[in-house]
Formats: C-alpha cells, sequence, structure tokens
C-alpha cells in the first residue's frame, strides 16, 4: 500500500482529492500482467459512489487478461498541471488510488455506468448516447475499481515548499 509521504507538506486533504477524481480528464490504469510487467493505460473514466468505472471492449485486450490474472490496480488522475520555469518546478495536483477491479455483470449496473460516462464527457447528447449505450452493450465491459487506499500531492502556488 501507500508508503508515507516524503514531503508531507504537499499532501492534500480528502476533499481536494475527491475533487480531482471528480474533475479529471482522464486517468491512468496500472496493473499487472503474468509476464511480471506493469502496464500502464491512459482510460476515459467517471467517479461514481466513491468508486471508479471505465470501459472496454467485451472480453478482449491487455486491460482485461491482466485484471483476469490479479485484480489489484493503481489508477492515477493529474488534475492540473503547468511548469514554473523561473521557480525550476511543476505545479501540480494529482490523486493515486489503489484498489481491486471487477467486471460489472449486471446489464442495468453497466448502463448505469456508461450513463455516468455519457454524462461527463457527452452532456449534450444524451439522447444519442442512449442508444448507442443499448446498441453496444452487449460488446462493452465495464469495470469497477473499489478504492481501498488513496494518496493526494499538489504543489500550488499557494503551498508552502
Amino acid at each position: 500500500m501507500p508508503y508515507t509521504m516524503r514531503r508531507s507538506n504537499r499532501m492534500l486533504d480528502e476533499k481536494s482529492a475527491l475533487r480531482i477524481l471528480q474533475d479529471g480528464e482522464y486517468g491512468i490504469l496500472s496493473t499487472c500482467g503474468e509476464d511480471g510487467y506493469p502496464y500502464g493505460v491512459p482510460v476515459n473514466y467517471v467517479f461514481s459512489e466513491g468508486r471508479i468505472f471505465f470501459h472496454c471492449a467485451a472480453n478482449a485486450g491487455h486491460k482485461l487478461a491482466n485484471l483476469r490474472f490479479c485484480d489489484k490496480v493503481c489508477f492515477t488522475v493529474v488534475g492540473s498541471h503547468s511548469v514554473d520555469e523561473a521557480g525550476f518546478t511543476d505545479r501540480y495536483e494529482s490523486v493515486i488510488c489503489f484498489g481491486t477491479a471487477r467486471l460489472l455483470a449486471d446489464d442495468t449496473q453497466k448502463r448505469s455506468a456508461l450513463l455516468a460516462l455519457v454524462e461527463k464527457y457527452s452532456p449534450n447528447h444524451r439522447e444519442q448516447g442512449l442508444k448507442l449505450i443499448e446498441s453496444a452493450l452487449s460488446r462493452t465491459d465495464i469495470c469497477e475499481i473499489a478504492i481501498t487506499a488513496m494518496s493526494s500531492k499538489g504543489n500550488r502556488k499557494d503551498a508552502t515548499n
């Protein structure tokens, strides 16, 4: 699980971590495969009711092969980032979640997660999104990450370095 943060003055509170998860554009899903190699891949996601959801092709691909081998995952979201050239540093905020992933089997839960993704990424196209959900449901898997630990860090101008 997470190590103790070396720069504890950069630790963000839980409210900030949840905001970063809620507002993040994408996350990096990290898994471990049977071959012993880690795999990190950017995914669109939605954070809802304390859990992270993302979609992928049904029963195919590197992500699912790794999740079948080991359900433990790490999920990283960078909320904001900029380079402070004069300060020779980065300004950022990020959250790292550790947890376990599982595939949703229930079509009602899958529809709900897909609708949440539509509302996050295509809010002005809800009706078209509903039609797409129905046409793609059988060939789409939805993964749910149950968060077991979370760490959030930032280096913002208002923070003490």
